[in-house]
């Protein structure tokens, strides 16, 4: 066998071992997620969680237990056994702040941010963040995700206060 080939299965081999590792450390990949399946693991994070199917695509309403702040879990592209994706989203009402949040201030927490603001067509403040189910997750990942979306939106509700 040549050296470029023994190489390549080494280097295959111990990528495997390496992606099993990671596997064991951050729980099991999951292959699909619905509303119903997430909740349990956002429960035992500390979130209350309600579901709504009303609508063409189901959402979550989570409500942080510590501090009852909530935000919105909206699921995209679902069929009967899995969803694409999700965004996390909250919606702010301009009449909470001094002075409702200008499209540069909004700009500038987007250039230091990975969760994106913007300000509708009635000049009110959203955050969002998607995350994508496609190709398997885990539950640590997923939960890590909300956290850092949670606490980018204490984050932002400071930052829309302090841009008055």
């Amino acid at each position: 066998m040549n050296r470029t080939k023994m190489a390549a299965l080494l280097g295959a081999s111990l990528l495997g071992l390496t992606l099993s590792v990671a596997s064991a450390q951050t729980g099991s990949l999951l292959r699909s997620a619905t509303p119903e399946s997430l909740t349990p693991f956002l429960k035992a994070a500390g979130y209350t969680v309600t579901l709504d199917r009303s609508g063409k695509q189901p959402f979550l309403k989570l409500e942080n237990t510590d501090d009852s702040t909530d935000f919105y879990l909206d699921f995209l592209n679902c069929n009967a056994s899995s969803c694409d994706g999700v965004f996390a989203n909250v919606l702010y009402d301009p009449t909470d702040f001094k002075q409702a949040p200008t499209l540069k201030q909004v700009n500038a927490w987007n250039q230091d941010y990975s969760t994106q603001a913007f300000l509708d067509d009635a000049g009110k403040p959203h955050l969002i963040s998607t995350y994508s189910f496609v190709g398997g997750f885990t539950s640590a990942n997923f939960v890590a995700w909300i956290k850092d979306f949670y606490g980018d939106l204490n984050e932002y509700h400071t930052f829309l206060d302090k841009a008055n």
